[in-house]
């Protein structure tokens, strides 16, 4: 595991949540912690679920290890700690959870559903046992909650994720450079261009240069281990594509991430289908103008023409649009406008809300 978009909500949660504990405001009735099972656990992930004081635990399960042996470790694990709900945030803990909940009397299952494309493959037996044994599904955004209904998944609501927009450096104030150098945009999905469509924005890019409105594109993610292939087909692509030297950047993954947000002139999100986008919002938070997808959660986030420009998803013709009328077209006061009402809304947004839905939802579910 990295430090991606789930792991950092994951860190940011647990953040938030001590330090409302520490304040001894809500919430604070409910104690929570968290288990890590996987066998490969990135060191910065595990440091800073640490370092935010939280109770949890790192199992370091040995990859392929017997399905029959977790189990009974995660049974102890939970009569253990008395724990009274189980909170999985992905497919595959769930079904370990739902596990549980037949072995448990009492034990509740809540399930975040973090995309828009899973619930909706629900049939027979898989359906029947999710509406079953799962206690709670929340939803990450309308479109999410959308599909839960459809589905009539039982007790489905929507609560948004949220970021820490306080630590998020906005751009007041930074000095960028000077015009004609072409606009500086940046990036920060995981390299898995078939979902987060980074090879989009390259074709947006080279249809720009056509135009004589080249633009410089930073892509802040791995590039290494299972995302090296990906990162080499990106650069074939570029090359392919005839782009200049100098206006393809790939710079790792950055663990400041929020800090240097605001050196960046706007944003590119280009991902085929995002809940809500947290990478996105992280951007607006710093104040960065941004164009992104008009679809799920990125046109949730982003009101069009107010706090950001939306476009065609997958189509490199209306995200080179987009990019052109706003870094090209637009006067810097039009910009400057945009990205402090995306700022301004990304405030709304704080990890704190979610924390507090949270607990809330496990005092209800604890209590049926």
């Amino acid at each position: 595991m990295e430090v991606g978009g789930a792991e950092r909500l994951l860190i940011d949660f647990f953040d938030a949540y001590e330090k409302a504990r520490a304040r001894c405001a809500a919430p604070r009735a409910v104690d929570v912690a968290y288990l890590v099972t996987n066998d490969r656990v990135d060191p910065g992930l595990r440091a800073q679920l640490l370092a935010t004081g939280a109770a949890g635990a790192f199992w370091g399960r040995a990859e392929g290890s017997g399905r029959l042996g977790v189990l009974r470790r995660l049974l102890a694990h939970v009569r253990a700690g008395g724990f009274r709900v189980v909170h999985a945030q992905n497919t595959g803990t769930k079904y370990w959870g739902m596990l549980l909940k037949m072995l448990v009397p009492g034990l509740r299952l809540v399930f975040t559903v973090h995309n828009t494309y899973d619930v909706p493959t629900y049939r027979g037996l898989k359906l029947f046992l999710h509406r079953r044994l799962v206690d709670a599904n929340i939803a990450v955004s309308r479109a999410v909650l959308a599909g839960c209904e459809a589905q009539r998944l039982p007790h489905s609501l929507l609560i948004y994720n949220g970021i820490q927009a306080g630590r998020i450096r906005g751009k007041e104030g930074y000095a960028l450079p000077a015009p004609p150098a072409p606009p500086r945009l940046v990036c920060t999905s995981r390299l898995v261009p078939e979902l987060k469509g980074q090879h989009v924005i390259l074709d947006a890019l080279a249809l720009c240069i056509q135009e004589s409105r080249p633009f410089r594109i930073v892509f802040v993610c791995g590039t290494e281990g299972g995302y090296a292939e990906a990162h080499r087909g990106l650069l074939a692509r570029a090359e392919a594509l005839g782009i200049p030297d100098g206006l393809v950047e790939f710079a790792g993954q950055r663990p400041d991430v929020w800090e240097i947000l605001c050196g960046f002139d706007g944003y590119v999100h280009a991902a085929f289908s995002e809940a809500l986008g947290l990478a996105l919002l992280e951007a607006m938070a710093a104040g960065l103008p941004a164009v992104a997808p008009d679809s799920a959660g990125p046109a949730e986030l982003i009101t069009h023409g107010e706090t950001g420009l939306l476009y065609e998803a997958g189509s490199a013709r209306a995200l080179a649009d987009a990019v052109g009328r706003l870094f090209f077209e637009a006067p810097e006061a039009e910009r400057q406008r945009i990205g402090g009402a995306a700022r301004a809304f990304a405030q709304t947004c704080d990890i704190a809300e979610m924390a507090a839905a949270y607990c809330r939802l496990y005092e209800e579910v604890a209590a049926r």
